[in-house]
């Protein structure tokens, strides 16, 4: 509440605040394989094939199909429970009369990694909240196995422009 109170003061009338943060949901663990599908000259599909992408779409293009499969979801119940607190927080001060909420949206950011063990690696270093279970690891790693991809976590990101009153 401190630091809002700051910002409130900090700001002219009429002054904007963006927040931007995760959104309190866990994120969602995904691998997702590209293949490369060539479509002749009648528009029809052919295997997956390595021709380039024609940006034109002529004869001969190919076009990135992904196939995504979704694993399971993160659990990041700690940084959940930072947000709610925080959501509280704002309310308040919404309620208090000190900012009006003018427009809210809420995104997808992804974080890419070519294997498991790259993916593991960073968040344990950035992100030791969040604990991803041996079962989803090993789903992950089976699907990477199986057909080459990249592993990759979506996570919603909620974004509130706020205008101080």
């Amino acid at each position: 509440m401190r630091a809002l109170a700051t910002i409130h003061n900090s700001l002219r009338p009429h002054g904007l605040l963006l927040d931007v943060r995760p959104a309190p949901q866990h994120p969602q663990l995904v691998i997702q394989h590209n293949q490369r599908n060539q479509r002749n000259q009648h528009g029809d599909q052919n295997s997956p094939a390595t021709a380039y992408q024609d940006r034109r779409g002529g004869e001969g293009a190919a076009e990135q199909v992904a196939r995504v499969v979704r694993i399971g979801q993160i659990d990041d119940s700690y940084r959940i429970g930072t947000q709610v607190i925080a959501d509280a927080a704002m309310q308040t001060v919404i309620d208090a009369g000190h900012f009006v909420r003018e427009r809210a949206e809420t995104f997808t950011v992804i974080y890419h990694s070519e294997n498991m063990e790259t993916l593991l690696a960073y968040m344990a270093e950035s992100w030791s909240s969040a604990h991803i279970s041996a079962q989803v690891i090993a789903q992950a790693r089976e699907e990477l196995a199986r057909e080459p991809g990249e592993a990759q976590v979506r996570r919603a990101i909620r974004a509130v422009r706020l205008r101080r009153t």
